[in-house]
């Protein structure tokens, strides 16, 4: 058909719309394929992070395993074969771990530098493991040979206090600390510790809400050590320092004092050494205790639960309404996530974090992040309890699930915990059962655990 003729029809209306049916069309189509795909991808879910591939398995490592002196023949310290357990052995173990057990991610509690009188959650250098358990060189070992397997490294971070033999209590930098006036014991002195420092004699240094004396006067307040969580007595969470003048204040024992968190350099401090460990390749922490980490200003009297009881003060007679989940506790764990993410930014690097908190399945959803991401996730300990009854239902099992899936954040992963090393394994929790039975229910909530949705971490002790 000549050229002259097709340019003549193709100038017809009919043809002329028909063209332009046939790009709209086209362009539709495209549209149409292009807003598909966001759909899809808007829709699937991202992709998984380290610690969403695997169970973390808890290490406690003066238990775990002693290094094998056949091994370990060219050391100078003698930390192999004396029934401790370590980091060489440790490093000894992974390919256990990793080929035997399909574990990639290990939470290696405390190894700081400690004179252990809590196991090592008194850190007296956040920065160098302790001598019981190796040396800088064995940790380091430790991070590259997890590294080459394919392993991730996660550790415990103790935030909350340090131990008194910490070399900014033994400096006696008051601002790092909570203290508070009060009168002093009549034989309160300082004492030489285990490894030379001097420390508060902290029997001779204690304050009494109830046997008020000269040896014993009154203290600052009725705040109680949470150690004495399951006793029905006065346990005052205050010990006296003579050099200071003053008392310090320690939630928990009288050689872990309470760091001062309302000071920026306190705070400073501990991303410091987040940012050190960081540094050094490791891949996450568990955030211990972070509960405690803020006190009321003005040390207000906490309120009686039950003020009929004989002896009403006592630790869990009281709402802690003023010494735990107090103040500005999630503003410090955003710190937390923010020296984290400078970590972050390569593709498929990620670096973990979890918070230890004892509270409602309610209070505990804050810490996954209201505003801003915190934890990856808040260790859900509603599963604890069960055994202690003396009988396990399915229901309540359902109940406990269903609960913490339902109240949790959009997007956000669940995990399961059923023993630590804070609490019994499942089967020395239950009473009435016999050994066969014990067995059977430790092993059905390991295949429960092991199918529901997110996360499990698994304890050695």
């Amino acid at each position: 058909m000549p050229a002259e003729v097709l340019i003549h029809y193709s100038r017809q209306k009919k043809w002329v719309f028909g063209r332009l049916a046939g790009w709209l069309v086209i362009l539709a189509t495209f549209a149409t394929l292009i807003s598909l795909s966001g759909v899809i991808i808007a829709q699937s879910p991202p992709c998984l992070d380290f610690w969403e591939k695997s169970p973390i398995y808890q290490i406690y490592p003066r238990s775990f395993k002693d290094c094998d002196p056949a091994l370990n023949e060219n050391r100078q310290d003698q930390i192999c074969g004396d029934g401790i357990g370590d980091i060489p052995g440790i490093i000894e173990k992974l390919d256990y771990l990793k080929e035997d057990l399909g574990i990639s991610v290990v939470w290696v509690s405390p190894i700081f530098k400690s004179p252990m009188q809590d196991f090592g959650y008194d850190v007296s250098d956040y920065r160098q493991p302790d001598p019981v358990f190796g040396n800088m060189a064995d940790l380091q070992k430790l991070i590259e040979e997890m590294h080459n397997r394919g392993m991730k490294l996660v550790l415990d971070f103790v935030p909350n206090h340090t131990s008194v033999e910490h070399e900014k209590f033994q400096n006696m930098t008051e601002d790092f600390f909570v203290w508070r006036d009060g009168e002093k014991p009549k034989n309160c002195v300082m004492m030489d510790s285990e490894s030379g420092l001097r420390v508060p004699d902290a029997k001779k240094c204690a304050c009494s809400n109830v046997d008020i004396k000269d040896e014993t006067p009154a203290c600052p307040n009725n705040w109680q050590s949470v150690f004495a969580v399951n006793d029905k007595g006065d346990l005052p969470a205050w010990t006296y320092h003579p050099d200071v003048g003053k008392y310090y204040y320690r939630a928990f024992g009288w050689f872990q004092a309470d760091l001062n968190m309302y000071n920026k350099e306190v705070q400073r401090f501990l991303n410091d050494i987040l940012d050190f460990w960081l540094d050094e390749g490791v891949d996450g922490f568990r955030i211990d205790a972070i509960g405690y980490g803020f006190e009321e200003e003005n040390f207000r009297n906490e309120s009686y639960i039950d003020a009929s009881e004989p002896e009403p003060l006592f630790w869990s007679n009281l709402y802690h309404d003023f010494t735990f989940e107090y103040g500005a506790i999630h503003d410090l764990i955003m710190s937390f996530r923010k020296t984290l993410d400078k970590y972050s930014t390569e593709p498929g690097v990620d670096r973990f974090m979890v918070t230890e908190v004892y509270t409602s399945t309610e209070k505990n959803m804050k810490y996954y992040g209201s505003y801003e991401r915190e934890a990856d996730f808040p260790f859900n300990f509603d599963l604890i309890p069960l055994g202690l009854s003396g009988s396990i239902k399915g229901a309540e099992v359902r109940q406990l699930i269903d609960n913490w899936m339902f109240k949790m954040p959009f997007g956000r992963t669940p995990n399961w915990v059923v023993g630590n090393h804070d609490n019994t394994r499942l089967a020395s929790r239950i009473d009435g059962m016999t050994d066969d039975d014990k067995i059977k229910i430790s092993k059905l909530f390991a295949q429960l655990t092991f199918t529901l949705p997110g996360f499990l971490a698994l304890v050695n002790k």
